[in-house]
C-alpha cells in the first residue's frame, strides 16, 4: 500500500504543474493564425493560451487539402534549419514569416495550412507534453 501512495505522490509532482500531459485534447491552449500572404512571403502568428511555457523551433511543413484530407507536400530542395528554440510564455504571441515559394515552389490554387511542433513545459521545466499546431490559407490565381 506504500508503494502506491509514493508512486501516486511521484506522478502527482512529476506531472502536476502541467496543464495537461497529453495537451492535443484542447487545440486552444496554443493558436496559430496567417497574418499575411503575398504568394512569396506568408506571415503569422502564434499565441500561447497555456498555463505552460510553450517551445518550438524554426522548422515547419506545408500541407494542402486534397478534398478530404490533408498532404504534407514534399520540398522541392532539403531544407536546413537554424537550430533556435523560441519560447513562449503564458499569454505572449511570436510573429514570424516564411518564403514558401523559395521551399516549396509556385503554390496551385487550393486550401494550404502551415503545421509547427510545440512542446509544453510548465514553470519548473518539466516536459509536459506536445502537440501540432496548424493555420490555415486559400491561393487563389489573384494571389499567385
Amino acid at each position: 500500500m506504500k508503494k502506491i501512495i509514493i508512486m501516486a505522490l511521484v506522478f502527482v509532482l512529476a506531472f502536476g504543474g502541467c496543464v495537461s500531459t497529453d495537451p492535443q485534447i484542447d487545440p486552444n491552449l496554443v493558436t496559430m493564425k496567417i497574418t499575411e500572404y503575398s504568394g512569396e512571403k506568408t506571415g503569422f502568428e502564434i499565441k500561447n493560451n497555456s498555463k505552460d511555457r510553450v517551445t518550438f523551433g524554426e522548422d515547419y511543413s506545408l500541407e494542402f487539402f486534397n478534398g478530404e484530407d490533408w498532404e504534407e507536400i514534399s520540398e522541392r530542395e532539403e531544407t536546413f534549419f537554424i537550430a533556435i528554440a523560441h519560447v513562449l510564455e503564458t499569454g505572449d504571441a511570436f510573429v514570424s514569416s516564411v518564403n514558401l515559394s523559395a521551399r516549396y515552389g509556385e503554390l496551385s490554387n487550393g486550401k494550404y495550412r502551415i503545421a509547427k511542433d510545440i512542446r509544453f513545459e510548465n514553470e519548473d521545466g518539466v516536459d509536459c507534453g506536445g502537440q501540432r499546431v496548424y493555420a490555415e490559407f486559400e491561393v487563389t490565381a489573384k494571389e499567385r
